[in-house]
């Protein structure tokens, strides 16, 4: 082999061995983390040891505090409490989703002043309910069961065909219609329709009588005292219109009876302090009141008492069988004598602390119950109906 070609052969020899040299130093480097990625493709700084048993995950945020929420400068985001049973009626949540994966669920604020018990049940308990009731009567001071005589008659039962009393039930002198809450509520006897299939049609007019009535029961020692136990117990709070708001939320909202999409035909207030007719029958009727105005019209019948229980001399409870344009109740109840804001503020306590449940209440020394329903529309509960029990 000639010289040139053998000094040819060697000079490929050396570029190869230094070409994979090079190979060698370029190499790709061990796979980083995607935060180092992120950050310009520099080197990642060793990590601190961790405590012996800590965890490697991220630590949860420090929870933000309504103290803090306070405090915080104006214009800073805060979390808005969020109760479960919120969580609930609103479908899927962030909430529900963290309760599932099994990690601490936020706290649900609780103002002070306010409820901190499940919706439907309160700390109030049963000898708070018949110490208030009875304390409650004594301070009805438009308790009119000195100007209404009871004429109760032959004794009867739901399923008796047969009218054992020939009279009226209700007696009343002039002035009983003249007390500052009475006098407001014969004023909207004609603002309803009683059947709960027709929809009512509420004018301006209307609309005041029920402010006139709701101001004069406001300013009664009754609802005073009522709005004290209610803020006391955390049931509403303590603020100026909170317990007349309430009574206008639960008495007076139309709601449809025949639920779904019937016409929008009924309001507690109808119902108990008047009357209703669904589907052909008679459906409320507990007041006393108005029982004693359909009377004087001629178009009640009443047929005879089931029972009935006197108050210490400040009014009476009637179980009693009844007809009114004709159509039958066999059993209905009510007080007699009691002022409309006693009657309004026993049935809106005890819709709050035993709804849709027996209610023991004791008044003029006398214990029985107080039994009210709710109606559930548009996810709210109103007062479905609300009548003494004996």
């Amino acid at each position: 082999m000639s010289r040139a070609l053998l000094n040819c052969l060697f000079a490929l020899i050396l570029s190869a061995t230094a070409l994979g040299q090079e190979v060698t130093h370029n190499k790709q480097s061990p796979t980083r983390s995607y935060a180092q990625a992120a950050n310009n493709n520099q080197p990642q700084a060793p990590a601190a040891a961790s405590p012996a048993g800590a965890s490697d995950a991220k630590p949860s945020p420090t929870p933000f505090s309504y103290a803090q929420a306070a405090r915080a400068p104006s214009g800073t985001t805060t979390p808005s409490p969020r109760s479960y049973a919120q969580a609930s009626q609103n479908g899927p949540s962030n909430t529900a989703t963290r309760i599932q994966q099994g990690t601490n669920p936020p706290r649900v604020y609780q103002p002070r002043g306010q409820a901190t018990s499940a919706p439907g049940v309160s700390n109030v308990s049963d000898d708070d309910l018949r110490s208030f009731s009875d304390e409650l009567l004594r301070s009805d001071s438009n308790n009119a069961a000195s100007l209404v005589r009871a004429n109760w008659q032959g004794r009867t039962h739901g399923s008796n065909t047969a009218d054992v009393a020939s009279q009226p039930l209700l007696v009343l002198q002039a002035r009983a219609l003249q007390l500052s809450t009475t006098s407001k509520l014969k004023h909207l006897y004609d603002n309803y329709v009683p059947d709960v299939g027709q929809a009512e049609v509420v004018t301006a007019y209307e609309r005041d009588e029920d402010r006139a009535l709701l101001d004069a029961i406001m300013a009664t020692q009754v609802m005073a005292k009522t709005k004290k136990f209610l803020v006391d117990k955390g049931l509403i709070e303590n603020a100026a219109g909170s317990l007349k708001n309430k009574l206008n939320t639960l008495w007076f909202t139309m709601f449809p009876r025949l639920g779904g999409q019937s016409p929008i035909g009924s309001s507690a207030f109808e119902h108990v302090f008047l009357a209703e007719i669904r589907k052909g029958e008679i459906s409320g009727f507990h007041n006393w009141l108005y029982f004693a105005h359909e009377e004087n019209t001629g178009k009640m019948n009443y047929l005879g008492y089931i029972r009935h229980v006197d108050l210490a001399g400040r009014g009476s409870v009637v179980k009693h069988h009844f007809t009114w344009n004709n159509v039958t109740k066999p059993v209905g109840s009510m007080f007699i004598g009691t002022s409309p804001e006693l009657e309004m503020a026993l049935y809106t306590v005890c819709f709050l602390t035993r709804p849709d449940n027996k209610c023991p209440v004791r008044l003029g020394g006398e214990p029985f119950f107080i039994k009210t329903h709710s109606f559930t529309y548009r996810g709210n509960k109103y007062i479905g109906s609300a009548y003494p029990e004996i």
